[in-house]
């Protein structure tokens, strides 16, 4: 080999080391930003788990509620000793969503009868003199 070609090669060998160096400075720049972005949806990914299992989970209160003995016997033999929290809590929900129902419904009424009440007034022609003079 003469010194010319040895030359070529050290260049080329040179060229290709800076070459690798560079691309391994590249997936190593790519590789961090991939780590930070799957950290962060890791991370929100746990915060989400976490958020449903709080909302699944139970977080019972005690409340106190007097009641008539002989009411209290009969949900034993209708419902289970066990069972009563959840029969009950279960008759209020039911009868807190009729009450929003029935909130709505007079609700929309009040809105139809106001409706009425303002068509009424435009059609009146003694008004409309009255509120132009």
């Amino acid at each position: 080999m003469n010194l010319r070609s040895t030359g070529f090669f050290m260049l080329l060998n040179f060229k290709l080391i800076s070459k690798i160096r560079q691309d391994n400075k590249n997936y190593e720049a790519s590789l961090s930003a991939l780590v930070r972005k799957l950290s962060k949806v890791y991370f929100a990914l746990v915060h989400c788990i976490k958020l449903c299992i709080m909302v699944n989970q139970r977080i019972k209160t005690t409340l106190s509620v007097t009641v008539n003995p002989h009411l209290y016997q009969r949900l034993k033999e209708e419902i289970g000793h066990r069972q009563i929290s959840r029969f009950v809590e279960r008759a209020i929900v039911k009868e807190l969503r009729e009450c929003d129902n029935k909130l709505a419904r007079e609700q929309k009424e009040f809105q139809q009868s106001l409706i009425r009440g303002y068509k009424a007034m435009a059609k009146n022609k003694k008004l409309k003199k009255e509120l132009a003079i």
